[in-house]
């Protein structure tokens, strides 16, 4: 880092796994610091992490990780560096058949616990590939893998599931 008064330029280096990309990128970046005025942090205004359980903890780091990847996915689209791809638009669920987000995911997650009832019976560990053969009747329900977590499309709704089985959006 180099100073000169109220002016500062990092030198970052990056090694970014997005997807299937990987660069290695050299970020300077000029930052002008203004006087402000920060409030003081408060028991109602603040979380203190060490204070939270596994499942808060796993939340807000899985959200920085989210943000800072669509930060730099965004700022490499915009210096050119990758081209964006166009997604296919999630099909949503026809107006007769319409159904709560809420009970799409009821729906999952239900499904999912039957399957895994059922490996446990054949005395077997159930896994993410599973879910390729994992069908709910009555709902349009496609899955995708990539990497350590699934992708789950169910009647016009998005989830994801971690390897370790935790649903999110």
């Amino acid at each position: 880092m180099e100073s000169s008064g109220n002016s500062y330029t990092l030198k970052n280096r990056l090694n970014v796994n997005l997807f299937s990309i990987s660069l290695n990128l050299q970020l300077d970046s000029d930052i002008d610091f203004v006087p402000v005025e920060i409030e003081d942090l408060t028991d109602e205004n603040c979380i203190y992490l060490d204070e939270q359980n596994e499942d808060v903890l796993t939340d807000k780091v899985r959200a920085i990780k989210e943000t800072t990847e669509a930060v730099v996915r965004e700022s490499l689209i915009e210096k050119g560096i990758i081209k964006v791809e166009v997604e296919e638009p999630v099909a949503q669920p026809s107006e007769e058949r319409q159904i709560s987000k809420e009970e799409a995911k009821a729906k999952v997650i239900s499904s999912i616990e039957e399957a895994m009832k059922i490996a446990e019976n054949e005395g077997r560990q159930y896994t993410l590939d599973d879910l390729i053969n994992l069908s709910i009747p009555g709902s349009e329900f496609t899955v995708s893998i990539e990497g350590d977590e699934a992708i789950l499309s169910i009647d016009g709704y998005e989830f994801r599931l971690s390897y370790d089985f935790q649903l999110y959006e």
